[in-house]
């Protein structure tokens, strides 16, 4: 016995009594296999919700005894603005069995490419597929306890470039690298969730069209923990980042160890990082709050404090690419420097500037300054003070002795 069934477009949003007709035949037939029914096909020229679209799909099932076969294909996906062409899944060993489906031997083909596929399906609720695209592994495992779905994601070298059409178009495209994790997701019908994993990078590179925003071979570790509340997630996270170098126009961030903790909350509107402690090698270690606006995308506060800095690395890395067309482009430095930086509302408020034991030359030998010592607490609505104070200098061809001279500010306006 065979049957076919044909519906031009369904909708995933108000599924018609008919829609769910059709999939209560379909499934019926995998569950009661003693029945006559050998085969089922099912068409539709279109399925679709606010943010999928699937278009030209066809499935068949083939039962027999001991395994029968699936085979099912779509000419187009749309999600979330992602677009596949293409797409087929089949099963060449279907097993029906009384606890579940299993499939032995199936693959997945995308364009050209086919991936090695199993899969179980348990009447338990209990979902469990493994993916082997070509020197990759995948495995999804996902079961329901009481009112909660678990979902767990395990990749071993897997492409980072597979991820490239699911990033926003403004950020730079994935090129090259793997990596290799799992993710855990919990969800409940209370509209909650919890998500964790641990991901390694190795060797990734990413770029944009005009290469001022890349990277070459990082290799990174993240650990990262969030839960969802509503629309709210509150998230903790830790990024270990020993490998590579990044470009970020103007900051270039040379191979240095590099080690980030931070945790906050994420709503539609805004990103809040309540603390984050910073390790950057060689310039040393900061901490830092802030909130991000996320339409338009604008920082609208940060306050930012480091102590004992190693201002030739702090200058090299930092400060000499803002200051490319100014007077201090070309500066050899040394010493340590506190800073202290606060924005509210996007206007700088207030920052503090504490240097030791000092130098500063221009390689072009237009100055030079021995043994700097400098105080500087500006703030913006109000007047200050603050010292300076060098052993020696030299301005061109003209000598300066021991100088201790204060520094009175006003807004923008300073006086030496």
């Amino acid at each position: 016995m065979a049957i076919a069934i044909y519906r031009p477009v369904c909708s995933l949003n108000s599924a018609s009594p008919r829609s769910r007709f059709i999939a209560f035949v379909f499934l019926g037939a995998l569950a009661m296999p003693s029945f006559a029914l050998t085969r089922v096909t099912l068409t539709a020229d279109e399925v679709s919700n606010a943010s999928f679209n699937a278009k030209k799909i066809s499935a068949t099932l083939k039962l027999a005894d001991p395994a029968g076969e699936f085979n099912a294909k779509i000419g187009e996906i749309v999600n979330n603005g992602r677009r596949l062409n293409d797409m087929e899944f089949s099963c060449a060993r279907l097993l029906v069995l009384p606890s579940g489906v299993e499939c032995k031997q199936g693959a997945l083909k995308e364009s050209s490419e086919v991936m090695p596929l199993t899969f179980r399906v348990t009447d338990g609720e209990i979902f469990r597929v493994a993916l082997q695209p070509k020197g990759e592994n995948w495995l999804v495992d996902s079961r329901r306890v009481n009112d909660e779905v678990m979902i767990a994601i395990e990749m071993k070298d897997s492409a980072v470039a597979r991820f490239a059409p699911l990033l926003p178009a403004t950020l730079p495209k994935l090129t090259k690298g793997t990596l290799t994790g799992r993710v855990e997701i919990v969800s409940s019908a209370r509209d909650n969730a919890k998500l964790r994993g641990r991901i390694a990078l190795k060797e990734v590179d990413f770029s944009d069209a005009a290469g001022l925003r890349a990277a070459e071979k990082l290799g990174a570790v993240i650990d990262f923990n969030a839960q969802r509340s509503a629309q709210r997630w509150r998230f903790s996270a830790t990024l270990d980042w020993p490998e590579g170098e990044l470009l970020w126009q103007p900051v270039y961030l040379a191979k240095s160890h590099k080690l980030l903790r931070l945790s906050g909350t994420w709503d539609p509107a805004f990103i809040q990082i309540d603390s984050a402690d910073v390790e950057l090698a060689p310039i040393g270690r900061a901490q830092f709050s802030a909130r991000w606006k996320n339409e338009p995308g604008i920082l609208t506060d940060l306050n930012l404090t480091g102590n004992g800095l190693d201002l030739d690395s702090l200058y090299t890395t930092l400060a000499k690419p803002f200051l490319d067309s100014t007077s201090l482009n070309a500066l050899n430095a040394s010493g340590k420097a506190d800073v202290r930086i606060s924005i509210v509302n996007e206007k700088i408020q207030r920052a503090d500037l504490k240097l030791a034991n000092a130098s500063l030359a221009d390689v072009n030998n237009r100055f030079k300054i021995q043994n700097l010592r400098a105080n500087i607490p500006w703030v913006n609505a109000g007047a200050g003070e603050g010292v300076i104070a060098f052993d020696s200098a030299s301005f061109g061809e003209l000598p300066i002795g021991r100088v201790n001279a204060k520094v009175k500010f006003n807004g923008e306006s300073f006086v030496l």
